[in-house]
């Protein structure tokens, strides 16, 4: 009985860790997603005002 206990902790630990993984990849995918939004509007905005680079 002994050893399940630990079987099972391991387990858990497992999951709990996957998990804090998947949130954590979630959390960067959004950033990246804003990052990429925020460079479309900014190159849609030098699009229709372009600058003089003289």
């Amino acid at each position: 009985m002994g050893t399940n206990i630990y079987l099972l902790a391991a387990y858990a630990l497992t999951w709990v860790i996957l998990f804090a993984f998947i949130l954590l990849l979630l959390k960067k995918q959004k950033t990246l997603k804003d990052q990429v939004e925020d460079l479309k509007n900014s190159i849609e905005k030098d699009k229709k005002f372009p600058q003089d680079s003289a």
